[in-house]
């Protein structure tokens, strides 16, 4: 779900790959993301669907991203299983 002031969606993972497509795409470019891993595997994140930029699996569930603009992120399992993410970004405030 895509609001003006913040985006929030909770979405399935069970690729292995980076698609050509991004998991997630908002329409505006972010100061703040956070990212939790709600479900029982493993993902692995890209800001570009080409390189590894994080992993959330048991030891580290969630990552919290201040001044980091994207509105794009791409999504992967590791080990197979579908693993479910939670995520939050929200623009810049202009005056």
């Amino acid at each position: 779900m895509d609001y003006n002031d913040h985006y929030f969606q909770e979405i399935s993972v069970s690729n292995s790959e980076f698609t050509s497509l991004p998991t997630v795409d908002w329409k505006f470019k972010s100061v703040g993301i956070v990212i939790v891993n709600i479900g029982t595997g493993s993902i692995e994140y890209s800001f570009n669907g080409c390189r590894l930029d994080g992993k959330l699996d048991c030891l580290v569930r969630s990552i919290s991203l201040d001044n980091k603009s994207v509105s794009r992120i791409w999504f992967r399992v590791t080990a197979g299983d579908n693993s479910i993410i939670r995520i939050n970004a929200w623009p810049k405030v202009v005056a």
